[in-house]
């Protein structure tokens, strides 16, 4: 809420719960002016005098709020919307709404305007470097089980370069490949790597 203060509503709910239960009037009560003398009553006057004197921007808010408690039809994310709507069409919600239900929607639209906007602020933006590097990793181990280490990675790589996404020097470097594109350089490299692999194993032994 930008304008509504949480002691106004706590006000107007106060002032709510403090008048007499609505009902309906019988013929005889209207021709007899019930309704009207109901108006004057002291506690729904003090209602009615601070719901009035409100400006319009907090009325408006206070509408959305009670519009969010009373329909669920309604969403906490499109609570300005329903302030504009509010401003532009000035409903009597606050008047016409019996008072006894009033402070109920006023605290359910509460509750889940501050739901949503909690949400809002502990939600984490995604990851998205991590989100890829763990979708790389599991294509990776995925290719080395099946073909094994070297020849998965070769064949891995293979497969990157011919989709196109070895193009830039600097990702080839990172693959250590040679600068310039092409099947014979990538095999020649990744054949220098697993000959180096053996001879470190003890594989191949060199002529003393």
């Amino acid at each position: 809420m930008r304008y509504l203060k949480k002691s106004t509503v706590k006000s107007v709910i106060d002032l709510a719960c403090a008048c007499p239960p609505d009902r309906e009037f019988t013929a005889e009560e209207i021709r007899a002016g019930m309704m009207g003398h109901l108006q004057t009553e002291p506690k729904v006057k003090a209602y009615n005098t601070y719901v009035t004197n409100l400006p319009d921007e907090e009325t408006a808010e206070l509408i959305a709020l009670t519009w969010l408690g009373r329909n669920y039809d309604h969403t906490p994310d499109a609570f300005d919307t329903l302030v504009d709507t509010a401003l532009i069409d000035k409903p009597r919600v606050l008047f016409t709404e019996p008072k006894q239900k009033l402070p109920q929607y006023l605290r359910l639209g509460m509750e889940r305007l501050a739901r949503f906007q909690t949400g809002k602020k502990v939600a984490k933006p995604i990851d998205e470097d991590r989100r890829l590097l763990l979708m790389g990793k599991f294509v990776r181990e995925q290719f080395e089980k099946t073909y094994g280490r070297e020849h998965g990675r070769h064949k891995l790589l293979s497969m990157m370069e011919d989709a196109g996404y070895l193009e830039q020097k600097e990702d080839r470097k990172l693959f250590g490949l040679p600068a310039e594109k092409g099947d014979d350089a990538l095999h020649t490299v990744l054949s220098g790597k697993r000959e180096s692999a053996r001879i470190r194993l003890g594989t191949i032994r060199k002529d003393d």
